[in-house]
């Protein structure tokens, strides 16, 4: 189970992804973008199918 707090972080996260504008393996650039500390960045890569599948429950959750 994830917090609310690093299912935002993985949205935010994703934003960048989507955007295209990095490779998301450069940390640096993509915790300047996404707004993310480096420990939360990396937290997102680590564990980013899980959390994936917890933000696509909570928008199910939402609706």
């Amino acid at each position: 189970m994830f917090t609310e707090r690093q299912i935002n972080n993985f949205e935010k996260y994703e934003r960048v992804r989507r955007s295209g504008q990095i490779n998301m393996w450069d940390a640096t650039n993509g915790c300047k973008l996404s707004g993310l500390t480096l420990d939360e960045y990396l937290f997102v890569i680590q564990n980013y199918n899980e959390l994936e599948k917890a933000a696509e429950e909570e928008k199910k959750c939402q609706y």
